[in-house]
């Protein structure tokens, strides 16, 4: 998940608390994603655009 620097510590935990919730089976890691917003970038856009040449259906079965 996405961490920036400067967020409350406590809003933080609760927004890693929803993601592992939501996704039990998964590690939750943060990210500290600064340097991409200050290039007008999210962890969201950069994770979305995959190569062509990457097989998705194996990622797709362990995302499911």
């Amino acid at each position: 998940m996405p961490a920036y620097s400067g967020v409350d510590a406590a809003l933080e935990a609760e927004a890693r608390a929803t993601y592992a919730r939501l996704m039990p089976t998964w590690k939750v890691a943060t990210i500290l994603s600064d340097s991409l917003v200050r290039k007008r970038g999210v962890l969201h856009c950069i994770g979305i655009t995959i190569p062509g040449h990457v097989n998705v259906l194996p990622l797709l079965g362990e995302a499911l």
